[in-house]
């Protein structure tokens, strides 16, 4: 007789309803109808339909209002996550800082002056002074005569010393070439005389020097 009642009472059109409430409104909703079965069978058969009609819009009260209150549910939620991704900080990537920093790091490194490091000026000794022998004019020593060759570069550099015909460096022919004919040419005009900062060298190699730090650099001449 009980079932007969809840059976009555829970009206299957509403059943797709039913189903997309929450499992809290489920069980609320069946013991709202449990209750209403047990009122219907201490009231008696006469009192059966009523009380069926009343307990169905107390179902429809029910779904209808959790209906509302799950779309303001899920509204809310909504617009919660929302405000969630606009109050996210933006962060800039430490990367990129950390790379500039290192970088000038680096840079103002090279800058500073190198103890004993090779120089042709005191421009390679970043403050320093460049001291030696002539640094930075032309080595007439770098350029031997008959010595073994395959281009200039085993001559010292000196452009056309080398004959690739004999394979040997003929330094001479190659002064001559560039218009110091004679030694005294040479020594006066040429080597230890002309620098390499200014091309005058023709490809010969420079004297070098070496870098003295915490020292005034020297007047350049």
């Amino acid at each position: 007789m009980l079932s007969n009642r809840l059976f009555l009472t829970l009206d299957f059109q509403r059943l797709p309803r039913f189903r997309s409430l929450s499992t809290e409104m489920k069980l609320f909703v069946l013991a709202a109808l449990l209750t209403i079965a047990l009122v219907n069978a201490d009231m008696g058969s006469d009192m059966d339909n009523g009380y069926v009609e009343e307990g169905s819009a107390i179902v429809d009260n029910i779904l209808a209002g959790n209906g509302d209150k799950d779309d303001g549910y899920r509204s809310r939620r909504q617009a919660e996550s929302e405000e969630e991704t606009t109050s996210e900080p933006t962060t800039e990537p430490e990367d990129a800082t950390t790379t500039t920093t290192a970088t000038t790091t680096t840079t103002e490194a090279n800058k500073k002056c190198k103890a004993a490091a090779q120089c042709e000026s005191n421009d390679d000794c970043n403050g320093g002074s460049c001291l030696g022998f002539l640094p930075g004019r032309c080595n007439c020593n770098a350029c031997i005569g008959f010595f073994p060759c395959k281009d200039d570069t085993a001559c010292g550099g000196l452009q056309g010393a080398c004959n690739t015909t004999k394979k040997v460096c003929d330094c001479e022919a190659a002064y001559k070439t560039h218009g110091y004919a004679t030694v005294l040419d040479r020594l006066t005009k040429f080597c230890n005389k002309m620098t390499c900062a200014t091309g005058g060298c023709n490809g010969l190699k420079c004297n070098k020097g070496f870098c003295a730090c915490n020292t005034k650099p020297a007047k350049k001449d």
